[in-house]
């Protein structure tokens, strides 16, 4: 089986279905760039599903790392919506600051 990544339209990775390895979209991203990933899966004539994919984000060491902000996001969501009075009230503060 081969597996082909392209990423904006040009080719970033092409292995086969043993190898696991991160692949590197940019050395330097910039704030509101964006990637459309597309993946290719050559299995004929074997039917084939994507089970998972990950995204890992890696800062410089001289700026914020981006996981512990996505960590912080997502361990409020239970918060929130065990409170969504407090959430509607909370919008308009959050909007002015």
């Amino acid at each position: 089986m081969t597996i082909t990544v392209f990423s904006n339209g040009s080719l970033v990775e092409r292995s086969d279905e043993d190898t696991q390895q991160p692949i590197l979209l940019t050395e330097n991203a910039q704030p509101g760039q964006k990637f459309l990933i597309a993946v290719r899966v050559d299995n004929a004539p074997v039917g084939t599903q994507m089970y998972g994919s990950r995204l890992n984000l890696e800062a410089a060491l001289t700026r914020p790392d981006p996981n512990i902000l996505r960590e912080e996001i997502v361990s409020v969501r239970p918060l929130a919506a065990a409170f969504p009075k407090a959430r509607r009230n909370a919008r308009p503060r959050l909007m002015r600051a």
